[in-house]
């Protein structure tokens, strides 16, 4: 199907940051009918077996988040195929949050382990890939503290956690903006997508292990 951008595939955005970043808000303002929030109902079905992990197992822990996540980013793909362009309210590859658990001390190494060669998996097969623009709310843990408290409709409670993993999580696109700078921006644009942005266009390669073996590569060295 053709995008309304012509023949160019279409192009999947992230907006990420720590939680009270402003990602929700940002995605309903200026990407209102192209927007995949967090939670909802992801069009590829679950693999069976998915649900329920047993969370003394790491490993199980671990196949559920990246099925889920992986079925994400099928969603994700298909909605951009249909609209030209999609905003994803946080990334569906979303090894970041148990590597930052792990860094900060706060998950265990087999977990982690796990987690990423599941991932590798998974781009070897092209259910998850590194979408084609990054835009990162980069706050400090005083404007993120105020945010949480000026919202009510928000409970957050795991904000003190998430603003503790916030350095690391950032660690995590500084890696991925090493392997192209320009598709990683460290802020939600006030006023939007603009044109320069959108034609940016897909990156020349999403998947594979070769790419994830890149990335994982930059994220240790960095």
């Amino acid at each position: 199907m053709l995008s309304r951008f012509g023949r160019e595939p279409a192009v999947l955005i992230v907006v990420e940051g720590a939680s009270a970043a402003g990602k929700t808000t940002w995605c309903r303002r200026f990407a209102a009918g192209r927007a995949l929030f967090e939670g909802e109902p992801p069009t590829a079905p679950a693999p069976a077996g998915a649900s329920d992990p047993d969370p003394a197992d790491p490993v199980a822990v671990a196949r559920f988040w990246s099925e889920s996540n992986a079925s994400r980013w099928c969603t994700a793909c298909v909605m951009g195929r249909s609209l030209g362009w999609v905003a994803c309210d946080t990334d569906p590859f979303k090894l970041h949050w148990a590597w930052s658990l792990w860094v900060e001390g706060l998950a265990s190494r087999p977990y982690w382990d796990a987690c990423r060669e599941l991932n590798r998996a998974e781009f070897g097969n092209g259910r998850l890939g590194l979408p084609d623009l990054v835009l990162f709310a980069d706050l400090d843990a005083t404007t993120l503290r105020r945010r949480k408290e000026n919202d009510p409709t928000r409970t957050r409670s795991r904000h003190e956690m998430h603003i503790r993993i916030a350095p690391t999580l950032r660690r995590w696109y500084v890696a991925m903006a090493a392997l192209d700078p320009d598709r990683v921006r460290f802020e939600l644009p006030a006023t939007g997508l603009s044109p320069a942005l959108l034609r940016l266009g897909p990156r020349p390669q999403r998947s594979g292990t070769v790419l994830f073996d890149r990335f994982i590569g930059a994220l240790e060295t960095g």
